[in-house]
Parts: C-alpha cells; structure tokens; sequence
C-alpha cells in the first residue's frame, strides 16, 4: 500500500460527498422546520389556555391580594392619611383667608389661597376615588367618611369669616 494520493479515488470520494450533501440537506432543513413548527403549535397552545383561564386566574389573584395582610394595612394607612391630608388643608385655607383679608390687594396670598383650595379639592377627589378602588374598598376604617362631601372639616372651604378685619 502507498501512502500516496489517489487522485481518481479522492475525486470519487468528493463525489460521493457531495452527493450524500445534497440528499440530506433537504431532510435536515425539513426537520428544522418541523420541529419550529412543533414549538411554534405548543407556544399557540399555552398562550390559549393563558388566555381561557385568564378571568378566573385575574379574580383569584385579585381575592389573594385583597385579602393579604400588607394590602389591608397599607390601605387602612392610605385612607386615614388622605383624609388627614384633606382636613389639614382645609385647616389651612383658613389662615390663607385671613391672611388674604388682611392685604386683599396682595397677589401671593391670593395664589397660595387659591393653590391651598385647589390642592384640597385634588386630596378630596382622590379619597373619593381611593373608596372605589377593588383592593382598597374593603378596608376603609369605620371611622372615616364613605365620601368626603359636605362636612365642614373637609370642604375646601373657611370655615368662619376671617379674624382679621380687611384693611382700607
């Protein structure tokens, strides 16, 4: 035997290679997509019954947080501070009101007035949302207001005609 190249033997041997090459190619690329195909379907069928469970899913989800220890503390604190915050700044627009019958004239104190009363009527507004809220209604302390509407502590108003008698 020699070890020397047989060049009609190594011509046939590319041949022969080529040819098996071309043969299963196809199949190799037939089997890619299949099996794409295949991953493909699965995903479609997970991502339905995804889809199909998701009502209940949602509402058992939403039973499990609503009824979780930290949503009911956090809701019981966000309530009592909104409303606080309400009742602060109605305490405040008092002040603002004398203060602005002290100088009528003055442009800031009727701004930080105005300012003051519209910063109240957001704070009411989002305690009258918060009320509403799927994880949050449940757990409003009996001892605050439903709604804040027409209490004197929480109007957004003065509560009296200023202290200070308006200058001249």
């Amino acid at each position: 035997m020699s070890n020397r190249l047989n060049r009609s033997q190594f011509r046939d041997d590319v041949a022969d290679a080529n040819y098996a090459a071309r043969r299963s190619a196809p199949s190799v690329f037939l089997w890619i997509g299949v099996v794409i195909a295949v991953f493909a379907v699965i995903g479609a069928v997970i991502w339905g019954i995804k889809v199909a469970t998701a009502p209940a899913r949602g509402a058992g989800d939403t039973v499990l947080k609503d009824q979780d220890a930290n949503n009911r503390i956090a809701q019981q604190r966000a309530f009592v501070t909104m409303y606080e915050g309400v009742k602060a700044s109605d305490r405040k627009l008092q002040v603002l009101a004398d203060a602005v019958a002290a100088s009528p004239v003055d442009p800031k104190a009727k701004a930080d007035f105005q300012g003051t009363q519209l910063i109240c009527l957001d704070q009411v507004a989002d305690y009258n949302a918060k009320v509403q809220e799927t994880l949050a209604a449940r757990w409003l302390p009996a001892e605050l207001p439903a709604v804040i509407g027409n209490d004197l502590a929480t109007d957004c108003q003065p509560d009296v005609t200023p202290s200070v008698a308006p200058s001249r």
